[in-house]
C-alpha cells in the first residue's frame, strides 16, 4: 500500500475550495475563486512551498494594486486585511486570506479631525469625531467607483484567489494517499468519527462517491486524478477489483460531468495532477 501513497507524491512533485464571508452590507462586489477546492507523502512538500510563494507573489500584486489606486490605510483584522481609501466616498477593499477579495462602503468611523492629543480633546464633542464613511454617498457613485477599481483590479484578484485554491489541492494531496490507504485496509473514513467500514465493497464504495463528489473544476480533477490513481493500483489489483460492467453502471448513474476511465493514459492523470489555475 505504501507503493501507491509514493506513487502520488511523485506524479505530484515531478515537475515542481470554502464559503463565502457573511455579511450583510449588499452594497458590495467580491472578486472570488472560480471555485473552492475539495477536500501524497513528504515529496509533495516542494509543490506545497511552491504554491505558497505564488500565493504570496498573487496578493503582494493585489497590495500594489490597491495602494497605486491610493487604498493606502492597512488594518489588518483575523483572517483578512482592509485596504481603506483616504476619500470615503472611494470605500474599502478587503483581501480574505482564503482568496476572496470584496470591494465595499466605508462604515461609520470614529476619528479625530487630527491624529494628535488636541485632535482627541475635540472628540469630547462624539458628533466633531464621527466620520460617515461611504454611508451618504449614492448607489450610482458607489458603482462607478466600483467599476473603476475592478477594472484593473478583477484580474489580480481572480489570480489570486486562484492560487489560493491551487495551495488548498496542494496541501490535500499530501495527506490524500496516506487517507486513502487507511480507508481501504482499515475502513477508517476520511476525517470522521463514524464507524469503521467492514466488508471491501463498503471500502471501495467509498472511495468512488469519494471520486465522484469532487466538482468538475481543476482543482476537483487534481484530486479525482491521485484518487483514481489509488484505485488503480491498489483496488484494481485486489481480490475487490472493479469489473467492466461495474464501471459501466458506475458511469451511468454517476452526478459529476467526468466519467470514470481507467484505462486512460498516464499521462493523462499526471497532467491532471499538475494543472494549476492559469497554467
Amino acid at each position: 500500500m505504501v507503493v501507491v501513497v509514493l506513487l502520488l507524491g511523485s506524479i505530484v512533485s515531478s515537475h515542481a475550495s470554502d464559503e463565502r464571508p457573511v455579511d450583510d452590507d449588499r452594497d458590495e462586489v467580491t472578486v472570488s475563486p472560480e471555485s473552492t477546492p475539495e477536500s501524497a507523502s513528504d515529496d509533495t512538500s516542494t509543490v506545497v512551498v511552491y504554491g505558497e510563494l505564488l500565493v504570496d507573489q498573487a496578493r503582494t500584486k493585489v497590495a500594489k494594486e490597491l495602494q497605486r489606486q491610493g487604498y493606502t490605510e492597512r488594518i489588518r483584522e483575523e483572517d483578512y486585511t482592509i485596504y481603506r481609501h483616504s476619500e470615503a466616498w472611494k470605500g474599502e477593499v478587503r483581501v480574505y486570506d482564503d482568496g476572496w477579495v470584496r470591494i465595499k462602503r466605508q462604515p461609520v468611523q470614529f476619528k479625530p479631525p487630527e491624529k494628535s492629543p488636541l485632535g482627541w480633546a475635540t472628540c469630547v464633542l462624539p458628533p466633531l469625531c464621527i466620520k460617515a464613511g461611504g454611508q451618504t454617498v449614492s448607489k450610482r457613485i458607489h458603482m462607478s467607483q466600483r467599476r473603476f477599481a475592478l477594472s484593473s483590479l478583477g484580474p489580480l484578484a481572480q489570480q489570486y484567489g486562484d492560487r489560493v485554491a491551487d495551495l488548498r489541492v496542494d496541501r490535500q494531496l499530501e495527506s490524500l494517499g496516506d487517507d486513502l490507504d487507511t480507508l481501504w485496509t482499515t475502513g477508517k473514513p476520511f476525517g470522521s468519527d463514524e464507524a469503521p467500514l467492514v466488508s471491501a465493497l463498503e471500502r471501495r464504495t467509498y472511495i468512488l462517491k469519494y471520486w465522484e463528489s469532487r466538482t468538475d473544476t481543476i482543482w476537483g480533477r487534481r484530486v479525482r486524478a491521485a484518487t483514481e490513481a489509488f484505485i488503480r493500483e491498489v483496488i484494481q489489483y485486489s481480490d475487490h477489483a472493479l469489473s467492466e460492467a461495474d464501471i459501466a453502471t458506475f458511469n451511468a448513474n454517476r452526478t459529476c460531468e467526468q466519467a470514470l476511465d481507467l484505462n486512460r493514459p498516464w499521462s493523462e492523470i499526471v497532467a491532471d495532477l499538475e494543472h494549476r489555475a492559469g497554467e
